[in-house]
């Protein structure tokens, strides 16, 4: 049985957390879905995700304490940082702290795919 990268989602936006769901099964990744920071790192220090889909601000934390559970870990894995708003300082923060890409909501389908596609490239070419 071949086993499929996994992609982390961690967000609370229902409609959003659809919508990357979608794209990321017909990317032909497992996903796995949390709603705070302590549960998207319990996973983190096990397994090793094709990709991140993080909030910016969850309940417990933000995007950031899920860069540096990859660190010390010393994984990495492209972290794709979700906003409420699409606001240039932000984006400037999020990828200054190391995050992949920023994505504002409301979620595009054409703009999910574009990252999706980019973000899991070299994971999805090494599985195979």
């Amino acid at each position: 049985m071949v086993r499929l990268p996994h992609a982390v989602v961690a967000c609370m936006d229902s409609p959003g957390r659809r919508l990357l769901l979608d794209v990321l099964s017909e990317h032909g990744l497992a996903c796995k879905v949390f709603s705070t920071v302590k549960e998207a790192r319990e996973f983190l220090a096990r397994h090793r995700p094709a990709v991140i889909f993080s909030d910016a601000h969850l309940t417990d934390g933000t995007f950031r304490d899920l860069l540096e559970a990859m660190a010390r870990k010393k994984a990495s894995a492209p972290l794709v940082v979700l906003s409420e708003t699409a606001d240039t300082r932000e984006y400037l923060a999020a990828m200054q702290a190391g995050a992949f890409d920023f994505a504002a909501y409301p979620l595009h389908r054409k703009e999910v795919e574009w990252i999706v596609s980019n973000a899991v490239r070299p994971a999805l070419a090494a599985a195979g």
